[in-house]
């Protein structure tokens, strides 16, 4: 029997590797082993490279891979990956680095896990070969940098890791595989702010995406649901600890948190308060001065120099109306502390447009064709309105319109944006009548009359 070795790129994606048992992909490396025997057909066996080793029988004559490669391998690949000494190199790196079965199965039940094992295999096998590792390595920086943190943590207990996880305020809880591919998304990218598109929701690494589920409103005493999924290197990120951060380090965390949250609240700017205090005579002993002084204040919030982010078809009557009745219920406080509540409640045009703009670039990478956000985010908009009146309900049902919206493969248009709610061949499912009606609104007009509403009647 005459036994002879090739590799080359798999044909079809049909054959099965002889020890993991696994399909070869198409036009993934492989190695087939060939025996041929008198009167009979060759037989071919193939493997995986990262799931061959040099044979038994040679482990006498050639002192590494390479040589093996070298003298007994004929290349059959189309760019010739064995023609010099640095593919040669690179290609011997990889052989039989796959862990054995057994303890694959564990591993590879997360194949994102089993992919950073895997990659920690090569480097490892390439720093203790002969010569400079970059040369035998062909995977990017970033999987470099997580297979080595991989290496860092996964002989630790699972109460270590946990540890590391709650240090950086992230959740803990899991089998260990989770925990620890939390902790290379952690290191790799920085710990998880607040969602941009619900504000409140804590975002959590799960399966290879970045999610947020939504949270309880304890206002409204409901869970506000959020369908919030991005790329793990698309979120906002904070500082990492792979340490117990220190008392100084706590509050540096605090502040960064704070800096980072997309929220449309802000301390009162100084300028503003200097302003006030220059332009406004103020007295909030009486209710009479309080009239006054709200009468002027409102003048001065709807003026070019105020700002607050306030309504455009807000005028100082309007304002006047709905700031009174916050000073009146203020009266015994600061004029300092009377301010703040008011720009609680309006927001600060920098602030809301900061808020904006990261709940726009997340909606964005949420829906499947990028030109549905704004239609997605009305919707959700909508839906927060409802919850914020304690509809639970049509919060909830507005929240599954707009999952509909953001699996969407085709842009909705003016055109067909009421079928979507109904026809036989046009209707989506998760999309009613009305939601068709109020995308068809908004797509014409620009702005949602019902939210308008409620968010009037809100203020």
């Amino acid at each position: 029997m005459t036994t002879t070795y090739t590799i080359e790129e798999a044909k079809s994606g049909r054959a099965g590797c002889k020890k993991c048992k696994e399909k070869i992909s198409k036009d993934e490396l492989r190695i087939g082993t060939h025996s041929e025997i008198e009167d009979r057909p060759t037989m071919s066996a193939w493997n995986h490279l990262e799931c061959f080793q040099m044979p038994r029988k040679f482990k006498s004559e050639f002192e590494n891979n390479a040589d093996f490669l070298a003298e007994h391998v004929d290349d059959h690949t189309a760019e010739k990956v064995l023609g010099d000494t640095e593919g040669v190199d690179n290609i011997a790196s990889k052989m039989g680095t796959r862990v054995p079965d057994k303890k694959r199965k564990q591993v590879d039940a997360n194949p994102v896990l089993g992919k950073i094992k895997n990659n920690a295999g090569l480097l490892d096998a390439a720093e203790d070969s002969d010569g400079p590792a970059k040369k035998k390595l062909k995977i990017s920086d970033l999987e470099k940098m997580q297979a080595t943190i991989y290496t860092k943590y996964a002989t630790m207990k699972v109460a270590e890791m946990q540890d590391v996880l709650k240090w950086n305020r992230t959740p803990h809880s899991g089998k260990k595989d989770e925990i620890l591919l939390r902790i290379i998304d952690g290191e790799t990218y920085g710990r998880l702010s607040k969602c941009p598109i619900c504000i409140n929701g804590n975002m959590r690494y799960e399966e290879a995406k970045v999610i947020c589920k939504g949270f309880y409103n304890e206002e409204t005493s409901g869970r506000e649901v959020c369908t919030l999924v991005m790329e793990p290197d698309k979120v906002p990120r904070l500082t990492w600890y792979d340490h117990d951060p220190s008392d100084e380090e706590i509050e540096a965390m605090d502040a960064e948190f704070d800096a980072a949250r997309p929220s449309t609240d802000s301390k009162v700017p100084q300028t503003f308060l200097e302003a006030i205090r220059l332009d406004i005579e103020w007295d909030t002993s009486t209710h009479p001065a309080v009239k006054k002084t709200s009468t002027a204040l409102a003048e001065y919030i709807v003026s070019d120099n105020s700002p607050l982010a306030i309504p455009k078809d807000a005028n100082a009557i309007k304002i006047r109306k709905a700031i009174g009745p916050l000073m009146l219920e203020n009266m015994d406080k600061s004029m300092e502390e009377i301010i703040q509540v008011i720009v609680d409640k309006y927001g600060l045009t920098g602030e809301k447009t900061k808020a904006a703009k990261l709940q726009m670039e997340a909606v964005a990478s949420v829906v499947t064709i990028e030109a549905n956000a704004k239609v997605y985010n009305i919707l959700n908009e909508l839906s927060k309105a409802y919850y914020k009146e304690s509809n639970t309900n049509a919060g909830n049902s507005y929240k599954k319109v707009c999952n509909a919206v953001k699996d969407l493969d085709f842009e909705i248009t003016i055109d067909n944006a009421k079928g979507l709610g109904g026809g036989k061949k046009t209707k989506i499912a998760g999309i009613g009548k009305k939601s068709a009606e109020y995308m068809f609104e908004f797509l014409s007009t620009g702005r949602l009359e019902k939210l308008e509403e409620k968010k009037a009647a809100q203020e």
